[in-house]
């Protein structure tokens, strides 16, 4: 068909797929919104369609649109996470030597993940890392670094176990320390023939997120402590 110098561009309608949440909606685009779009003096006239679509691109500043934060619950301020695999970027915390010079830096899967098997095999669900509980956990482990008494917090709100070596400690040594008092464990009576209260912190259901630290003493030696929220270890209430 032959057409004069001055060639019309009808839009009739333009369909742009845009992606949310994993799922797939379709968004109708009218033509007059698409010409003042691209006449926008603050949308670069090369920025893709496909961007302008989705959300990337902010058509009054041109800017990407902020990422947004973490899920976090308000109540403890935990990070939620997956818990079987690499929390964060898997990367040990760094501590701030000028507040706690004598905690080492962590990463948060050393402690979850042998605490998790240990649920998982009484049906219990999963701990995620509270990092609330982790600050507090390298404030007391740096208390603890002056003269590494196996003492406890005896903070409120929060359970807690604890464990010091005159040698090397790791936060995996230090949770199978706890985890060895699964025998004393007397699930049917729901008694402890021996100590079993570190084991049954460690599994006790209602107990949903934990932040740990270790720290080196002064006097050699290392001190862990793991704080769990809310605490557990309630007579007469059974772990699982």
């Amino acid at each position: 068909m032959a057409t004069s110098n001055n060639i019309t561009l009808a839009i009739v309608l333009v369909i742009g797929l845009t992606i949310s949440h994993s799922q797939l909606c379709w968004a109708k685009i009218s033509p007059d919104w698409l010409r003042a779009l691209r006449k926008n003096p603050n949308i670069d006239p090369n920025t893709p369609l496909s961007d302008l679509l989705t959300g990337k691109v902010n058509p009054s500043n041109n800017k990407p649109n902020p990422v947004k934060a973490p899920v976090v619950d308000k109540a403890v301020k935990n990070v939620v996470n997956p818990v079987t695999r690499p929390v964060g970027n898997a990367a040990k915390k760094v501590v701030n030597p000028s507040v706690n010079p004598d905690v080492l830096p962590e990463n948060p899967n050393d402690f979850l993940i042998p605490q998790n098997a240990a649920r998982a095999k009484v049906h219990v669900q999963p701990f995620i890392w509270n990092e609330t509980l982790a600050e507090f956990a390298r404030s007391y482990a740096q208390e603890r670094a002056n003269d590494c008494k196996l003492q406890h917090s005896h903070a409120p709100q929060k359970g807690e176990n604890i464990a010091r070596s005159p040698g090397v400690l790791t936060a995996a040594k230090a949770v199978e320390m706890w985890l060895g008092e699964e025998p004393n464990y007397n699930a049917a009576s729901n008694t402890c023939n021996k100590v079993c209260g570190h084991y049954t912190q460690v599994v006790w259901r209602d107990s949903t997120s934990i932040g740990c630290a270790r720290s080196n003493c002064q006097n050699r030696g290392l001190f862990v402590t793991c704080n769990y929220y809310p605490p557990g270890n309630y007579i007469g209430r059974r772990p699982f």
